[in-house]
C-alpha cells in the first residue's frame, strides 16, 4: 500500500497530514497483439498393415499454441478400427477410435502431436484431414 501526502487547506491540528489511501492496482499486463490467426489444411491416405501399426501423422513444431481439427475417416472394408490419440502439451490425451465405414472429428487446443493405431491385426485403410491453427502476434521475430 502506498501513502499518497495529503496537502490540507487548513493547517493539521486534529488529524495527521498524511493519511493512507490505498492506490488502485495497477492494469494487468496486455498480451502480445494477435495480428492474424494462421490455418494450415493437411490431407492424406492411410494405410496401416503389419509393417505401419503406428503412424504420427502430425507434430507440432512451433512455440505458438496450436488449435487442430481432425477428421478421420476409416474404410467399410476394413475389418478393424483405427485408434486416434491427439497428444496435448497441457493436459494428457485426447482419443477416440473410428469403426469401420465411418468418420470421426475432433477440435483440440493445445495440441503437440496426432498419432494413428491399427486395432486388430487386419489392413485398414483410410483418409484424414487436419486444420491446424496458431494465432501470431505482431511481436514475432521467427517469421
Amino acid at each position: 500500500m502506498t501513502i499518497k501526502n495529503c496537502k490540507p487547506k487548513a493547517p493539521c491540528l486534529a488529524f495527521p497530514c498524511d493519511i493512507p489511501t490505498p492506490c488502485p492496482p495497477p492494469p494487468p499486463p496486455s498480451p502480445s497483439p494477435v495480428c492474424e490467426v494462421i490455418c494450415n489444411e493437411i490431407c492424406g491416405n492411410i494405410l496401416l498393415n503389419d509393417h505401419v501399426a503406428t503412424l504420427e501423422i502430425w507434430k507440432g513444431k512451433i512455440s505458438e499454441k496450436t488449435t487442430i481439427t481432425i477428421s478421420l475417416f476409416n474404410s467399410s472394408t476394413n475389418n478393424g478400427s483405427i485408434r486416434v490419440m491427439v497428444t496435448e502439451n497441457t493436459r494428457g490425451p485426447t482419443e477416440f477410435t473410428v469403426p469401420p465405414g465411418n468418420t470421426v472429428s475432433a477440435t483440440v487446443n493445445d495440441a503437440k502431436s496426432v498419432i494413428i493405431f491399427r486395432e486388430g491385426t487386419s489392413i485398414l485403410k483410410g483418409t484424414f484431414c487436419l486444420k491446424v491453427c496458431f494465432a501470431f502476434s505482431c511481436g514475432n521475430k521467427n517469421f
